[in-house]
């Protein structure tokens, strides 16, 4: 993932939609609010994951990867029917930088980890072009655990095995919603058997590529989620089986290598400014 795109959902019953379709507690918002949220398959399968952004109480922006908005804007319209609601891909580019917590510029959502996202002030970046993100950023979020999806991923992973709960990003006591059952029922029998985790390579790897356990009857015992370089090797998140949890993983059949696991560090919440101007 290199750069975040913006998609706006805007008009009197936005909040609504929104709230009937994603997974997480839209309607518990005040303007300027934002959190972690998905849309859900009906068999519970993660289609697109997202910070989700109340500006107004008629005006919602999802941020993420911008290879993934098109695709998120045709799911969301798919679910449309007669809501007044209109969605459309946000011109202004995505901003990204450390937080200044005297700042009150309302443009701007502030995480628990000091740094801030937004929109590009008027006059800047006008062609709407998404903006790279910094290595820094992008090591920074997988080192927190945020499991951005590539667009070949939707569907593959619950957003139990992608350990979204770290992030508050579901709720399961909001209501119904796309996938609700089956993920309440997961969540209060115990029934995941997958986690994320993160890891170190030392040599190349990409999203998707199967990681191996010989010692396992099954072998093949997870899949990498997203990965970016780093001090001539890889870093990477991964979805694993549980049974895998004490054994050496590889990221090559030959099993030449075992991948070495990393802690993950704090998760980016969002955070309250006191005086933040809201709009």
């Amino acid at each position: 993932m290199q750069a975040l795109g913006a998609l706006d959902l805007t008009g009197p019953e936005a909040i609504g939609f929104a709230q009937r379709i994603s997974a997480n507690d839209v309607a518990s918002l005040a303007d300027g609010d934002w959190h972690w949220n998905c849309v859900l398959s009906p068999q519970g399968r993660v289609l697109s994951f997202f910070r989700l952004w109340r500006r107004s109480e008629e005006q919602l922006t999802l941020i993420l990867p911008a290879a993934s908005r098109s695709a998120t804007g045709a799911l969301l319209t798919r679910y449309l029917l007669r809501a007044k609601v209109r969605i459309a891909e946000e011109g202004n580019a995505i901003v990204a930088g450390e937080a200044n917590l005297l700042d009150t510029n309302p443009t701007r959502m502030t995480s628990s980890d000091g740094r801030w996202l937004g929109l590009s002030p008027p006059g800047e970046h006008e062609s709407g072009e998404p903006q790279e993100l910094t290595h820094a950023w992008q090591i920074r979020d997988l080192a927190q655990g945020v499991p951005w999806l590539m667009p070949g991923a939707a569907e593959s992973f619950t957003p139990q095995a992608l350990s979204l709960e770290r992030l508050k990003a579901f709720s399961v006591r909001k209501g119904c919603y796309p996938g609700q059952e089956i993920v309440a029922r997961m969540h209060f029998l115990g029934q995941n058997k997958r986690s994320l985790r993160r890891f170190a390579a030392a040599g190349p790897i990409t999203a998707g590529s199967p990681l191996f356990v010989p010692a396992l009857a099954s072998r093949v015992v997870g899949h990498v989620v997203s990965t970016v370089a780093n001090d001539g090797g890889m870093e990477l998140l991964a979805v694993v089986q549980g049974a895998a949890a004490d054994q050496p993983i590889f990221a090559d059949e030959a099993c030449s290598t075992a991948l070495r696991t990393l802690d993950f560090e704090a998760p980016p919440l969002p955070v309250q400014l006191v005086g933040l101007a809201k709009g």
